[in-house]
């Protein structure tokens, strides 16, 4: 047995970090993510608890929003426009998230100037540059 297990009374259940801090997300693997994905240096203790107290209250904002939405019979929107009205709404979070472009998200009303071509030369040689990558 490990050394933590060996102190847990007979009746004692084992306390994950996302019941003690009230959540329904996995606080471990997101930690797990964090530390992989070396997003910094040291990854503290309180920032995968943050980052998923940030995603339950989109969570909760967002079907808040469905339920208005179905109440008041209106066309349903796409999920990338009803991602970006939460982001506004919560002004520390699209901060941090102000550079991310949303994978099939539908339209990206931002698009970024690295995803666009500049001219036709442009775009040749990154065509000409991947066929001799793939030689």
């Amino acid at each position: 047995m490990a050394g933590k297990e060996k102190n847990l009374g007979s009746n004692a259940k084992r306390r994950f970090r996302r019941n003690k801090a009230g959540l329904k997300f996995p606080v471990f693997r997101i930690a797990r993510f964090l530390k992989v994905g070396k997003y910094d240096k040291g990854v503290g203790a309180g920032a995968p608890v943050f980052s998923l107290l940030c995603l339950s209250t989109l969570q909760l904002r967002f079907l808040n929003w469905l339920e208005l939405q179905r109440g008041m019979k209106k066309r349903l929107v796409s999920l990338q426009g009803i991602f970006n009205w939460l982001l506004g709404l919560l002004r520390k979070l699209y901060k941090f998230l102000r550079d991310v472009t949303i994978l099939n998200g539908g339209i990206i009303p931002k698009i970024q100037k690295n995803l666009l071509p500049n001219n036709k030369s442009n775009t040749s040689k990154v065509v000409v540059a991947a066929q001799e990558e793939e030689d």
